[in-house]
C-alpha cells in the first residue's frame, strides 16, 4: 500500500541513502533500487491512467510504499468502497480540477485583486469542487470511507456570483455593476454620435477622402489626401506609410472624442471595482478553497486506484 507525499517535487527529492527515514514511513527494504527493480513506478503510472486530472494523476504518482498495518488496511477499504459504487453502477465520479495554489497565494495577499481568467478558473474549481462533495454527502451510507474525503468547502452562491459577473472569456458583464453599465452605455451612445459625425465629414470631403473612419492613438480619425489637408481644420494623428495619406481628428469631433475617452476610462475604473468586489467576497475562503481543491485530488487519485 502507498501514501501520498505532501508533493512530486519532495518524493523526486528523496535520495536511496535516506529513503527510510521519510515521513512517510518509507521502508528500509523498499530502497530506491528495490522500487527499480519492482518496476513500482510503472505500476504508478499504469493506476495514474485512470486518473480524470493531471493533479489527481500526479497524486498518484507521488506515493512511496508505508509499513503502517492499519494504514494499509484502511486505504484498501476505502478502495474496495469506491470500486463497489462503480460496480453497482453508482454514477459518482471526481470533477477533473486545474491547480490553483498559485491564485490562492494572491488571493492571500491583502489588497490583491485578481484577473478575470483567474477568477473564472476559481468558479469553475467552485463548481467542480460542490459537484464532488454533494457526491460524497451521497454515498455516505454505501461508502462511509469514500464519504470521509468530504471536506469543508466555500459556500455554493460564490461560483453563481462569478457566472453573474463574468462571460467565459473573462469579459466583465454590464449587468456586474449599475456604474459599469452606464459607462458602456455612454460609450455606445458616444460613439454612434462621433462615427455619424465624422462619416459626414468624410462624405462633404468627397474625393479628398482616402478610406473609412478609423482610430489612431485611441482617437476617431478620418484618412485625407495629404493636400487636402487645408479644407479639413483639426489635429493630424499620423499619416499612412507613404506619406500620402493623413489622419486628422476634426475639430469639431474632438469634444465627443474626450467625451469617449471620459466613458471609457470610466468603464475601466468600473471593471477593476468589480473584479475587486469578486476577489474581496472570496478572500476570507481562501483556506476553504485549497481543502476543497485537495479534496478533488483524493478522490481522484482513490478512483484511479479503485479502477
Amino acid at each position: 500500500m502507498c501514501e501520498p507525499l505532501v508533493s512530486v517535487e519532495k518524493r523526486e527529492g528523496v535520495s536511496a541513502a535516506k529513503v527510510a527515514n521519510t515521513p512517510s514511513g518509507f521502508s528500509e527494504v523498499a530502497s530506491a533500487a528495490a522500487l527499480t527493480a519492482l518496476e513500482f513506478a510503472a505500476a504508478l503510472n499504469a493506476v495514474a491512467a485512470h486518473a480524470v486530472s493531471t493533479l489527481g494523476a500526479d497524486s498518484v504518482r507521488a506515493r512511496l510504499p508505508v509499513r503502517s498495518l492499519d494504514r494499509i488496511r484502511s486505504e484498501l477499504a476505502a478502495v474496495a468502497e469506491f470500486k463497489s459504487l462503480i460496480d453497482d453502477g453508482d454514477d459518482f465520479r471526481p470533477e477533473a480540477v486545474e491547480d490553483i495554489s498559485a491564485v490562492i497565494e494572491t488571493l492571500e495577499i491583502p489588497g490583491s485583486v485578481l484577473e478575470p481568467a483567474e477568477l473564472n478558473l476559481v468558479g469553475a474549481t467552485l463548481s467542480a469542487m460542490h459537484t464532488v462533495h454533494q457526491g460524497l454527502v451521497r454515498v455516505g451510507g454505501d461508502a462511509p470511507l469514500v464519504s470521509a474525503l468530504a471536506a469543508e468547502i466555500p459556500p455554493a452562491h460564490l461560483a453563481r456570483m462569478i457566472t453573474r459577473a463574468l462571460e467565459p472569456d473573462g469579459t466583465v458583464r454590464d449587468e456586474a455593476s449599475k456604474q459599469l453599465a452606464a459607462a458602456r452605455r455612454g460609450m455606445r451612445d458616444t460613439r454612434i454620435r462621433l462615427r455619424s459625425m465624422l462619416e459626414r465629414t468624410l462624405r462633404s470631403v468627397g474625393s479628398d477622402a482616402q478610406g473609412e473612419v478609423t482610430v489612431r492613438g485611441g482617437r476617431y480619425v478620418i484618412p485625407l489626401r495629404r493636400d487636402a489637408r487645408s479644407g479639413v481644420k483639426g489635429i493630424v494623428h499620423g499619416e499612412s506609410g507613404t506619406g500620402a495619406t493623413l489622419f486628422v481628428e476634426p475639430a469639431e469631433a474632438v469634444e465627443l472624442g474626450n467625451e469617449l475617452n471620459g466613458w471609457e476610462a470610466e468603464e475601466t475604473r468600473a471593471v477593476v471595482a468589480v473584479l475587486r468586489d469578486l476577489t474581496d467576497k472570496l478572500r476570507p475562503h481562501a483556506a476553504l478553497l485549497r481543502a476543497g481543491m485537495e479534496m478533488c485530488v483524493a478522490v481522484d487519485d482513490l478512483y484511479a486506484r479503485a479502477r
